[in-house]
C-alpha cells in the first residue's frame, strides 16, 4: 500500500508539472517548483540543477550541513569524475562514494540525471542526502529522469524562445535604421522613446509582460513612416494640408506592417494609436481619455519629451527645462495628467536621459507650434 501511495504521489507531481507547462508559467518558478518538489519526494537534504554553460545553479537545502558553496563544489566534482553524459548516477554506499574521489567524513547517498539540450549532456539534477536510511532505488532514478526531462523541455523552450525573440529584435532593429536612414535629424529618436517609456512603464508598477508590450511598441511606434515620403520627413518649412495627411497615416501603416507578427500582437495599441490625444483631438481614431490604450499614453508622453529635445529639419531642439514646461502645459488636454505626474517624478529621481541645458533660456520660433507636427 506505501508503495502505491508513493507511486501515485510521483505520477501526480509529474502530471502537476506538466499542467504548469500548459498554461505557459514563469519558467524559473517552475524549475524551482520540481526541484523543491524533487527534494520533498526523494527524501534529500539539498536538491541541485547544475547546468553550468547556460549560468543555471539552482539549490535548495533541508537540514544540511553544507553551504552552497560547498555544494556547488560537490556536483561540479561529480560532473568532472563521473559520465553524466550518458547515464543516471547512484552512490548508496561508502565505497562507491570513495569510488568517486570523495573522502569518508563527507559521506553521503546522492542520485544524479543527466540534463539533456538539444540532445546534448548539459548539466545534471542532483538529489544529495545524510540523513536517509534506505538505499535510493530504481523508482527513486526514474522519477528524477522524469523531472530532468522536464526540466530539459523547459531550458530547451527558453533557448528557443530567446533565440526568436533576438531574431525579433533584430530584424526591428533593422526596420527602425531604415526609417531613421530616410530621415537624420531622427536617428536614435526611437531608441530614446523606447528606454523613456519602459522608464514610465516600470515605475507605474506594470508586470513585466506590460512592460515587454510597452518595450516593442515604443521601438517600433514610428515603423509606418518608412511608407511616408523622404521628402516630407526632411521638409524644413511647414506642411501643406495633404502633406500632413500623408504624415498622419503613419500609425496605421505601421500597424499594418507589424500585426502579421504573432509575438507582438499585444504590443499593437501602442503603435496604432501613440498619435491620440487625450482631448480626443488626434489621430487616427479620435480616442479620447482612457479610451486610448494604455501603452499609447505611455509612448505618448515619451514621443512629446524627445521630439522637444531633439532637433528636427523644420525646428532646432529645445531644453529640458522647457520641454517639461510645454508637457505641464498640454497635460489634461494632449497627454494623459496622471502618466505625466509619473513620468515628471523620473526626472527628478532617474534623471539619466536628460540632455545637458545649455542656455535654458534661448527661445525658438514657433516651436510649440511646430513641435507635433509628427
Amino acid at each position: 500500500t506505501n508503495e502505491l501511495s508513493t507511486r501515485y504521489e510521483e505520477l501526480t507531481l509529474i502530471y502537476g508539472v506538466g499542467d504548469k507547462l500548459k498554461v505557459a508559467e514563469d519558467s524559473y518558478s517552475t524549475i524551482r517548483y520540481i526541484i523543491n518538489e524533487a527534494l520533498y519526494k526523494l527524501h534529500g537534504n539539498a536538491s541541485i540543477l547544475y547546468v553550468p554553460d547556460l549560468g543555471i545553479i539552482e539549490i535548495l537545502l533541508s537540514g544540511i550541513k553544507y553551504s552552497k558553496d560547498d555544494l556547488v563544489k560537490i556536483v561540479s566534482h561529480v560532473k568532472r569524475k563521473c559520465n553524466t553524459g550518458k547515464e543516471q548516477i547512484v552512490i548508496n554506499n561508502l565505497r562507491d562514494f570513495r569510488s568517486i574521489g570523495f573522502k569518508d567524513k563527507n559521506w553521503f547517498k546522492f542520485i544524479a540525471n543527466p540534463v539533456q539540450i538539444k540532445g546534448e549532456s548539459r548539466g545534471m539534477f542532483l538529489i544529495l542526502s545524510n540523513t536517509l536510511r534506505v538505499d535510493y532505488s530504481t523508482s527513486d532514478l526514474k522519477l528524477l529522469q522524469a523531472l530532468s526531462g522536464q526540466i530539459s523541455i523547459i531550458i530547451t523552450n527558453d533557448e528557443l524562445y530567446y533565440n526568436l525573440k533576438n531574431f525579433l529584435m533584430n530584424f526591428v532593429k533593422t526596420m527602425v535604421s531604415a526609417i531613421e536612414a530616410k530621415d537624420s535629424y531622427t536617428r536614435g529618436h526611437s531608441e530614446r522613446v523606447n528606454k523613456i517609456s519602459i522608464m514610465i512603464a516600470r515605475a507605474m508598477g506594470l508586470s513585466q509582460k506590460d512592460i515587454e508590450n510597452v518595450s516593442w511598441a515604443s521601438i517600433l511606434h514610428d515603423v509606418g513612416k518608412i511608407g511616408v515620403s523622404d521628402k516630407i520627413l526632411t521638409k524644413p518649412g511647414s506642411l501643406n494640408r495633404e502633406e500632413y495627411n500623408i504624415v498622419k497615416t503613419h500609425p496605421e501603416k505601421g500597424y499594418e506592417i507589424m500585426r502579421h507578427i504573432e509575438q507582438i500582437q499585444d504590443a499593437l495599441p501602442g503603435i496604432l494609436y501613440h498619435q491620440e490625444r487625450y482631448d480626443g483631438k488626434g489621430y487616427p481614431k479620435g480616442l479620447k481619455g482612457k479610451e486610448i490604450p494604455l501603452y499609447a499614453r505611455i509612448i505618448a508622453i515619451a514621443d512629446t519629451y524627445d521630439s522637444i529635445t531633439s532637433s528636427r529639419a523644420y525646428r532646432a531642439c529645445n531644453t529640458h527645462i522647457n520641454a517639461i514646461r510645454e508637457i505641464n502645459r498640454i497635460s489634461g488636454t494632449q497627454l494623459d495628467s496622471e502618466i505625466v505626474r509619473v513620468f515628471k517624478e523620473i526626472c527628478k529621481t532617474q534623471p539619466d536621459f536628460i540632455r545637458g541645458e545649455g542656455d535654458e533660456n534661448k527661445k525658438i520660433k514657433d516651436w510649440s507650434d511646430k513641435l507635433h507636427r509628427t
